[in-house]
């Protein structure tokens, strides 16, 4: 056996080697991953940047949001968000799936907006009560 053929055979082996700790890695990591997503309690609106409002999961609600950048018609149904239409040239907000879980998102670029799902009940308390840095 050529000293060629020695190396090429000792790097296909490490390739393998790599290629299968690299498995392991991932199939160790996936459920702990997947199972940190849950389902969020309300969805972050945004429009350029600042906050615009929130919709809480467990209420229907549809909310058509017009701006000087177009508009989207946002909808909450069986407790996930989508965005039924946009007069967006490319749609991407309309074309993508509902979202549910903490942390998805969708976005909508040439209209500045993006909708986040969260899990803290912070934005859904009531608008009249004092925050504790405010008191």
């Amino acid at each position: 056996m050529s000293s060629h053929q020695k190396s090429t055979s000792r790097l296909l082996k490490n390739d393998i080697v790599l290629l299968a700790m690299l498995v392991v890695v991932a199939l160790i990591l996936f459920p702990i991953v997947s199972h940190s997503k849950k389902p969020g309690v309300y969805a972050l609106v945004e429009l350029d940047g600042a906050e615009y409002t929130t919709l809480n999961l467990n209420v229907d609600a549809t909310l058509t949001v017009a701006t000087n950048h177009g508009t989207n018609t946002i909808v909450v149904h069986d407790g996930s968000v989508s965005v039924e239409s946009a007069d967006c040239p490319d749609k991407i907000c309309v074309n993508h799936a509902s979202i549910s879980l903490t942390g998805e998102t969708i976005v909508c670029l040439p209209h500045k907006l993006v909708i986040t799902i969260k899990s803290d009940n912070s934005a859904l308390e009531s608008e009249g009560s004092i925050d504790a840095v405010a008191e």
